[in-house]
């Protein structure tokens, strides 16, 4: 359902990847309640399934040394932390190693 939001994704930056959630198409569809969420959960996850991988522990220093760019797994902890609806949909309260409080997460647009 999601492949259109993804064909341009390298052309958006990870920041506005909440705005590329079709939310007016899903209820379009008529997708409400568990259902709605549901599909909401499967955008969040898609994402961090783009961005999955594993480095053994040389590579990952290499990385973390060398590339200019994020690693995946910051790419998608970093973007969840900060997204508002991301806390909604998993009910990540307080106690979860992610929680951001909201007066330090940001927002740009």
């Amino acid at each position: 359902m999601y492949t259109n939001a993804w064909v341009d994704l390298e052309s958006f930056p990870d920041s506005l990847l909440p705005e590329l959630l079709p939310l007016s198409f899903l209820q379009e569809q008529g997708y409400t309640g568990e259902n709605y969420r549901a599909q909401l959960r499967k955008f969040y996850e898609s994402y961090a399934d783009l961005w999955r991988v594993k480095y053994s522990e040389e590579k990952l220093a290499d990385i973390l040394s060398t590339d200019i760019h994020s690693h995946g797994r910051l790419r998608v902890n970093g973007i969840v932390m900060n997204s508002d609806m991301w806390y909604d949909l998993y009910e990540v309260s307080r106690n979860h190693i992610l929680y951001l409080p909201p007066e330090k997460r940001t927002y740009i647009w």
